[in-house]
């Protein structure tokens, strides 16, 4: 896994889920949180978001 991967499946479906990222991507969750944390996204309103 990569984060481009990473980000265009988040771009793709924001509403998708750090364990259903984890399990896409058979890694844990704290390691999809990480990744995403580098994209700049936080998690909103059920939602990926980028942080402001």
């Amino acid at each position: 896994m990569n984060n481009a991967d990473l980000r265009q499946v988040v771009h793709a479906n924001s509403g998708t889920t750090c364990q259903e990222l984890a399990e896409m991507f058979s890694v844990s969750h704290e390691t999809i949180r990480l990744h995403l944390h580098q994209l700049g996204k936080t998690w909103k309103l059920s939602k990926w978001s980028h942080m402001n």
